[in-house]
């Protein structure tokens, strides 16, 4: 019998987020005019239904030398949920990032173009922000029914990967492995950072090995956004990120594991 599962049939991916790290955040009339879009466009009332405006708390110091909490617009959240009311994907403004987050995942082609066009559509309101650098994040997660068992790791892990020390073959229980690193990529300057987070956790649905990979890359000088090209210079960007956390979760994963993923 199988110990280790993907979190659906043939997909271990729970959600993937696109962001645009900003160096200066939106302002209030931004955010104003934003929310007004998404409430008056109808394909984006559709695609994102809920909008829960975001205050920003700051003190200041009132006439009478006593500090004041003040409550500006500081960012906004649109979402759409499922029937069941788990999230299905949403658009997050805040002071230091633009994130588009899907959490019904079916395949890169479909869900980077998505986010692409989501960006596109608020391009022009955010036209004035400058964007440093962009970002990718995927969660994967596989079901573990029995921890006690050494044989899971042996159906998920390649033993001779490098993100992964001997030690936790050892282990009888939860555990986990951060650590980043700084990589090339293939035609771009600079360097990105990744991030990958390794953890078997104990949650509401059971032992959960969840494998979080982030990657980070820096612009050679923030770009407005309103000047960023979504057809072709974001998405190879995020393309070359996308084929970073390929390379990874190969190396990570046994042989038998990504053919139930479609990965091999």
């Amino acid at each position: 019998m199988k110990i280790v599962s993907p979190l659906k049939e043939n997909n271990s991916i729970s959600s993937v987020a696109f962001a645009l790290e900003v160096l200066d955040s939106a302002s209030t009339h931004q955010i104003e005019a934003l929310i007004k879009l998404f409430r008056e466009n109808p394909e984006l009332k559709n695609d994102f239904p809920r909008v829960k405006p975001t205050p920003v708390v700051s003190v200041q110091i009132g006439q009478q030398g006593g500090p004041n909490q003040v409550a500006t617009l500081g960012g906004a959240t649109f979402d759409r949920v499922f029937p069941d009311g788990k999230l299905e994907h949403r658009l997050i403004v805040r002071q230091d990032a633009i994130i588009y987050h899907c959490s019904n995942y079916t395949n890169w082609d479909k869900i980077s173009v998505r986010a692409y066009q989501i960006f596109k559509q608020i391009q022009t309101t955010l036209s004035n922000v400058k964007v440093a650098r962009t970002g990718l994040e995927y969660i994967d997660i596989f079901n573990v029914s029995d921890v006690k068992d050494a044989e899971w790791k042996v159906e998920l892990f390649n033993r001779e990967s490098s993100f992964l020390p001997r030690h936790v073959f050892e282990c009888d229980y939860l555990w986990h492995v951060h650590h980043g690193f700084f990589s090339t990529i293939q035609d771009l300057p600079g360097n990105c950072l990744n991030n990958i987070n390794i953890d078997l956790k104990n949650t509401n649905s059971g032992n959960q090995l969840v494998i979080r990979s982030n990657h980070r890359y820096d612009f050679e000088s923030p770009i407005f956004m309103g000047e960023l090209d979504f057809s072709s210079q974001i998405p190879t960007y995020f393309d070359k990120k996308h084929g970073i956390t390929k390379d990874i979760m190969k190396e990570i994963l046994s042989s038998e594991m990504k053919k139930n993923i479609g990965m091999a």
